[in-house]
């Protein structure tokens, strides 16, 4: 059975488990505090058989109402980092608007006005299984983050849910003639897993068709991106795809 398994850490936990974390320029340069900031860190295993493939690492700094960092960093098992993902949502006095973006790997990606800022650390997607799983192991049962994986454990949503946002292509068993979704694309990551979808079922390179899905994925920011690009990189690999 594959699965994920989601916790809190510390810092110096986080730094134990998964060797140094990759320093975000974005948190230097914004909050202007960086050194006395302790952010909210939680840690997601992928496991397939047994065996632990990727770590999600999401970093969250709430510094204000105003302003907001998410730092989440991909390793995979020998814990070299394949993904760097940093967004900041930073309010805008003239425009009275948050001005959100992302940059994947030092490029950015996201530039965009929005009427609303990130919310608290217990509310955001990303920290979502590790919140459940704090309340109950039972929790495990029913991750978010796993609905990417093949051969899921039981409860296992086919559509990948992300803080309210329930996603019409997202995962494993979601799509057209699928176990359910379907219908009007949701969002722009979710145009990502229909183009996927189209991309597997028309027999094209499959490895190509992930490639794909990882880059858009990393082009745009929705609820729950990271964690669904670190499930599709297990299917990648699965698959005999590395990148």
């Amino acid at each position: 059975m594959n699965q994920t398994r989601s916790r809190f850490v510390t810092l110096e936990e986080a730094k134990n488990v998964a060797g140094a974390l990759k320093e975000s320029e974005l948190v230097y340069h914004k909050s202007g505090q960086s050194q006395s900031l302790t952010p909210t860190i939680a840690i997601t295993d992928f496991i397939v058989d047994g065996e632990l493939y990727f770590k999600l690492l999401a970093s969250y700094y709430y510094v204000s109402e105003k302003l907001q960092i998410l730092v989440v960093e991909t390793k995979d098992h020998n814990n070299d980092t394949v993904e760097f993902s940093e967004k900041i949502w930073e309010y805008n006095l003239d425009k009275k608007k948050y001005h959100h973006e992302k940059y994947l790997n030092g490029e950015l990606t996201v530039s965009e006005y929005r009427d609303e800022g990130y919310d608290m650390p217990d509310k955001i997607a990303e920290f979502q299984d590790a919140k459940r799983f704090e309340e109950s192991v039972e929790a495990q049962d029913t991750a978010a983050a796993a609905c990417f994986l093949e051969n899921p454990p039981f409860g296992v949503e086919p559509c990948c849910l992300f803080e309210g946002v329930e996603y019409n292509y997202c995962g494993s068993y979601c799509g057209v003639n699928r176990d359910a979704g379907g219908g009007a694309v949701v969002n722009t990551c979710d145009v990502c897993c229909f183009n996927h979808d189209n991309c597997l079922e028309r027999g094209d390179d499959r490895c190509g068709c992930h490639a794909d899905i990882l880059d858009c994925l990393g082009r745009y920011s929705c609820p729950g991106d990271s964690t669904m690009g670190a499930g599709m990189r297990v299917k990648a690999t699965n698959d005999g795809c590395y990148f």
